[in-house]
């Protein structure tokens, strides 16, 4: 099992190294080079505006799907009978709300039609995840690893192609409309591919099956919505509370560009856990190597991530930005932070959710968003989007440590001294190797090659991976 899981997961994130990244890095990238840090700045307000209630949309019935799926196969075409219609009501009810929400906002224009045009992206994005969560309950790894990523394929390609028509004149609408092509076309893709496994489901309309779905699924869609507001409200925040708001945003939006490339790998990860841990919980398997394999899988690389981010955070935004390299160098160095604490969260975070401790997970993030509001007004006024990274450090924190304390305690999860202290000696080396880099100056590319290859000695040298697992991993097939 252990290595069907870890070669899923190196699956998983090799195909979407392949792809999101250049997203991010490539796309995104340019064309918050070409609009300049306002008008992106405005086009992050409204993006987020259109994230706030993607809980209507969703409403927790992704990953109670994923879970339930994976524990019962055998009602998965009943299942999927009763939510899809589901879907559609808290679609129409999502795409009014936040509608009424960016007017109430002062959305106003060509800008409230972009804003609807971003609502609709997500309606799109939210069907292709509920599909994946099917895939994914069903444990085809394999064709959920593929699905991952044509969205972001195929929006690749419809903004390629925009560029080269408009060549010069690419605007931020022209990148919308991207978007909005490269999910229609995932959609299709995604419910082909559920085609097969759905032959002769028909829909059903029943109230009753509906609200017992809504009543039991409402824990997770108020833990999206408050995990939701804690993660986006500090971009909305900064539009009201800083005169130069959009600009501000533009400055953020460029230091957490290489964070949301690579939160998209840890959600992917994160996301092949939840069915995983769901089924040994329900088998009452031990859960510590599994766990343990998770904390490798995403915690060193993010560890890693987060020491070159700090040590070279102005060498790596002279790469990224024509903007504002300065000044975005300054907030990326603890937005990286973050990641790390975030990962935990990840790992730990989906393990009390498949235990079903959806009340804590709840107060743990209605805590979170107290202490995220209080410290972004606080720093915000005096250090711009510096201070809304420093608040998302202090808020992802609290909930990586509350999620762990509370996994390891209610889950009674048993990891031996001996593995946390080499797992704590293999970070100290990663970190030191990273800094004595830069001190001795010692340019980005190489430190980068020094930490991998320092973080994948240090992996065998304390057995946390296993050199005799690892060569009879690569001769198996899947």
């Amino acid at each position: 099992m252990s290595k069907k899981i870890l070669i899923n997961v190196f699956l998983l994130v090799a195909i979407n190294l392949l792809i999101k990244p250049f997203w991010i890095l490539g796309i995104d990238r340019t064309v918050q080079n070409t609009v300049g840090n306002d008008i992106y700045g405005a086009y992050m307000v409204m993006f987020n505006i259109s994230l706030m209630f993607t809980m209507l949309l969703d409403f927790g019935i992704n990953n109670y799907t994923s879970s339930f799926i994976a524990k019962h196969n055998q009602l998965f075409s009943k299942r999927f009978a009763s939510l899809f219609p589901l879907k559609i009501v808290f679609a129409l009810a999502y795409l009014v709300v936040t509608f009424g929400f960016g007017l109430m906002f002062g959305i106003v224009g060509k800008q409230l039609w972009l804003l609807l045009l971003l609502a609709l992206n997500q309606v799109l994005a939210f069907f292709i995840l509920f599909f994946r969560a099917n895939i994914s309950g069903l444990q085809l790894f394999k064709t959920d690893a593929f699905l991952s990523v044509t969205d972001r394929g195929m929006m690749i390609f419809f903004a390629i192609i925009l560029m080269l028509v408009y060549n010069g004149n690419f605007t931020i609408e022209h990148f919308i409309l991207s978007q909005s092509l490269g999910y229609s076309a995932s959609f299709v893709i995604s419910f082909w591919v559920l085609k097969k496994p759905l032959q002769g489901v028909k829909l059903n309309f029943k109230k009753v099956m509906m609200w017992s779905m809504i009543r039991q699924s409402w824990p997770y869609a108020l833990l999206a919505l408050l995990m939701t507001i804690y993660m986006r409200s500090d971009i909305l925040m900064m539009k009201k509370l800083l005169p130069n708001g959009d600009e501000q945003n533009g400055v953020y939006a460029v230091a957490n560009r290489l964070l949301e490339a690579a939160n998209m790998l840890a959600v992917l990860v994160a996301g092949m856990l939840l069915p995983l841990f769901s089924n040994m919980i329900k088998r009452k398997q031990d859960l510590s190597s599994l766990i343990k394999m998770s904390i490798t899988i995403l915690i060193l690389p993010a560890v890693g991530a987060a020491s070159i981010s700090w040590f070279y955070h102005m060498d790596v935004m002279m790469l990224l930005s024509k903007t504002s390299p300065v000044e975005s160098g300054h907030v990326f160095k603890y937005v990286m932070i973050s990641f790390v604490a975030m990962c935990v969260m990840y790992i730990f975070g989906t393990l009390l959710t498949a235990n079903g401790n959806i009340t804590l997970l709840n107060k743990l993030a209605a805590m979170a968003l107290v202490i995220n509001l209080i410290v972004n007004l606080f720093l915000q006024p005096k250090l711009g989007a510096k201070g809304a990274a420093l608040s998302a450090v202090f808020t992802h924190s609290f909930i990586a440590l509350t999620n762990m304390y509370f996994a390891i305690k209610n889950l009674k999860v048993k990891i031996n001294t001996s593995y946390i202290l080499r797992f704590f000696f293999v970070l100290i080396t990663i970190t030191i190797s990273v800094g004595l880099a830069h001190y001795r100056g010692v340019n980005l590319s190489i430190a980068i090659c020094i930490s991998i290859v320092s973080a994948i000695l240090m992996l065998f040298i304390t057995r946390l991976l296993n050199i005799q697992q690892f060569k009879q991993l690569l001769q198996s097939r899947v």
